[in-house]
C-alpha cells in the first residue's frame, strides 16, 4: 500500500480550488474562511496529491479547519465541537484541472480542532484517499478511530475503523 505524507505547500490549483469553495480568505490567519452549518473554521491546506490513474491524472485536496470566531480572532472550540476537513478530487482535462468529488463539511475531530498531517493512501486498485487517527473521551469513556476519507462518485464517504477503546474512567 502506497502512503504518502509531508508538508505541503500550495500550488496554483490547490489555491483556486480552495478559493473557488471558500470564497473569503483571512489574510491574518493565513487561512480560507468556511462556514458551514457547525460555525466558522479557518481552513488550511493539510494534503496535496496528484496520481497517474488509467484515465488520466488525479489530484486529490485535503483542508483542514478549526473552529474560528474572525469577529473576536480566537479560536472558538468547545468540547461538543468537531473540527472541519473538506476534500476535493479533480481530473485533469487538458490543461485545466476539474472537480469530480467534493465535500466541505466533513465533521471529525474534537474540541472545535480538525485532525492535521492526512496521508494519502492507495486503498485498493485505482482506489485513494487520505487517512487520519482521531480521538475523544466523553464521561471516562474514550476511544480513537482511523478516518478514511475516499471519493464516491460526486460525494466523498468518511469511514471510521475503530483503533481504542477505554471506559476504565466511567466509574463502573
Amino acid at each position: 500500500i502506497f502512503t504518502w505524507a509531508s508538508a505541503v505547500s500550495a500550488d496554483a490549483v490547490d489555491e483556486g480550488t480552495l478559493s473557488k469553495y471558500f470564497p473569503q480568505y483571512n489574510r491574518a490567519n493565513q487561512c480560507w474562511v468556511a462556514n458551514v452549518e457547525q460555525g466558522s473554521y479557518c481552513m488550511k491546506l493539510d494534503a496535496s496529491k496528484i496520481v497517474d490513474s488509467p484515465t488520466g491524472k488525479i489530484k486529490y485536496i485535503l483542508a483542514a479547519g478549526d473552529r474560528y470566531d474572525f469577529a473576536q480572532n480566537k479560536p472558538s472550540g468547545a468540547h461538543v465541537h468537531s473540527g472541519n476537513v473538506a476534500m476535493f478530487v479533480l481530473a485533469k482535462a487538458g490543461k485545466q484541472w476539474q472537480v469530480i468529488s467534493a465535500d466541505t463539511e466533513i465533521d471529525v475531530g474534537a474540541y472545535g480542532n480538525a485532525p492535521t498531517g492526512w496521508r494519502f493512501h492507495q486503498f485498493g486498485p485505482d482506489s485513494y484517499g487520505f487517512l487520519n487517527e482521531h480521538g475523544d473521551a466523553h464521561q471516562g469513556y474514550s476511544g480513537s478511530h482511523y478516518v478514511i476519507l475516499m471519493p464516491n462518485g460526486k460525494a466523498i464517504t468518511k469511514h471510521f475503523v475503530g483503533a481504542s477503546a477505554d471506559n476504565e474512567n466511567a466509574g463502573l
